[in-house]
């Protein structure tokens, strides 16, 4: 999916917008997760890693049962994940896509993982607000917000 017609508010098809920021959700190159009160999301994770999936417009996280990411997930708390496009080659205009999601998390249930004998918790963001960027290039830096139902949309899975 090119990011290309520009994100000019006054005329982008709110389907193609939603479809853009959907594909930056299934392939970001950089991934930022800040939750409300928790000074580092990924303390006590093996090398920081922590797994995404998209879920109908809805990220999931699995992690340690024990993790801070999981308490959080448990107490309900706000959290506002910044993806990177991995879109495209490398150095290509796709790649000044920036898609930022905001929301609360939801422990979401328990999972046994399948390379091991750990419990992992997932962890669902359920997105309040959605905001598509692009760097200037020569012109102004754009943004501009997805409506939710338009990016949640199966249309997009």
């Amino acid at each position: 999916m090119s990011l290309d017609p520009g994100l000019d508010a006054g005329r982008t098809d709110v389907h193609r917008l939603a479809a853009a920021a959907r594909s930056i959700l299934a392939c970001p190159a950089d991934v930022h997760l800040v939750v409300d009160g928790v000074d580092d999301v990924t303390a006590g994770l093996e090398d920081a890693h922590l797994e995404m999936q998209d879920h109908g417009g809805r990220p999931v996280f699995a992690c340690p049962a024990d993790a801070a990411l999981a308490i959080a997930a448990t107490d309900g708390r706000g959290a506002l994940l910044t993806l990177h496009s991995g879109l495209g080659r490398p150095g290509s205009p796709d790649r000044d896509a920036t898609l930022t999601l905001s929301g609360r998390l939801e422990a979401t249930g328990l999972e046994d993982c399948e390379c091991c004998t750990e419990v992992r918790m997932r962890v669902l963001l359920r997105p309040d607000f959605a905001l598509l960027s692009r760097e200037g290039h020569g012109r102004e830096d754009a943004r501009i917000r997805v409506p939710l139902t338009a990016f949640t949309s199966p249309v997009h899975d």
